[in-house]
């Protein structure tokens, strides 16, 4: 099925240059439409077709939390109200595209005023750079993204978390995690001992154990990848570069009421990694649906030229919005 999808964006694109070919040489038209119909399958390219415009987070559902570090970054001070954007060196706070908060997501725990170093990264062997964060010193990589405080749902339902991301070494080290005041409640997404991944529900007022599902593979250490985590109803997905490590049904809950997230950490201690971040979005109130996470596979991937798999809906093209 995904190779008719991806058969049928490829037409749509073919059709969308027609048009605009029509426009302009309409005796253009049946040669340019002979050409597309050869070799359906080949794709058009890495780009978005003629007149479209290409999907960002922004056009997810409802409300975004996007991180880019190509953004603003920089250091805020909370007793004078200024925020002193930085390009090199080091960042504490973060801004998310399109806000004015710049306290939204910021480094906390020991040595949190280090921050995190900027740091200028090439993707896809091209000299296309991107800025990003890297760990200095593994005491400061708590990323607290919560917003408002301790304001992330402890439930686990309608999670929707994508990242670029490189970790050093995964065996067992956290990825993130959302829990209360004391880690009896919530849930969090870690690597076991041989590296990994793990998603763990925990409530302990409806129960004493934790559910744990496993995947069945890992990422690659020391490699910038793409990494997908969505539930929506039952349906608990997690994957890497567009290929799915966990795919489960599941019917528990981390816990009502609200915690705090952390990016990196898992609630048990001693478990942050050194990582380097490229970007970052979630929406936990209505990304319900697999194209959601499909486009964010697609977007991510050509962004940062990460290749998908030979089956995925946008392995030749990004998407659309």
């Amino acid at each position: 099925m995904s190779v008719f999808f991806s058969d049928y964006e490829n037409l749509q694109q073919v059709l969308d240059q027609a048009r605009v070919i029509a426009i302009r040489n309409p005796r253009a038209v049946a040669a340019r439409g002979r050409r597309g119909a050869v070799g359906l399958g080949v794709g058009v390219g890495r780009g978005i077709g003629v007149g479209a415009r290409a999907w960002l987070p922004s056009d997810l559902a409802n409300s975004t939390n996007w991180f880019n570090p190509d953004q603003e970054v920089g250091a805020y001070n909370g007793r004078t109200g200024v925020f002193t954007p930085a390009t090199s060196g080091t960042a504490t706070h973060f801004k998310w595209v399109g806000s004015t908060n710049n306290t939204l997501m910021q480094t906390t725990g020991t040595n949190a005023s280090t921050g995190l170093t900027l740091f200028n990264e090439t993707f896809g062997g091209k000299g296309q750079q991107f800025r990003v964060l890297q760990t200095t010193v593994l005491a400061n990589v708590r990323v607290n993204t919560a917003i408002g405080g301790n304001a992330e749902s402890l439930t686990g339902e309608n999670l929707f978390m994508a990242f670029v991301c490189k970790v050093s070494n995964f065996a067992s080290k956290g990825f993130l995690k959302a829990q209360n005041f004391g880690g009896s409640k919530g849930y969090e997404a870690e690597f076991n001992s041989s590296g990994i991944p793990v998603f763990k529900f925990k409530n302990n007022t409806e129960s004493e154990t934790t559910e744990s599902h496993t995947g069945s593979f890992g990422p690659t250490s020391g490699q910038y990848q793409v990494h997908v985590v969505q539930r929506f109803g039952n349906k608990l997905v997690w994957t890497i570069d567009g290929t799915k490590c966990i795919d489960v049904t599941t019917s528990y809950l981390g816990g009502t009421g609200t915690g705090s997230l952390h990016l990196f950490k898992s609630i048990a201690v001693n478990s942050e990694p050194d990582y380097g971040l490229a970007e970052f979005f979630k929406n936990n109130t209505s990304v319900t649906r697999e194209i959601d996470r499909l486009k964010a596979e697609g977007y991510l991937a050509h962004k940062y030229s990460i290749t998908l798999p030979r089956n995925h809906r946008y392995r030749k093209s990004a998407p659309s919005a």
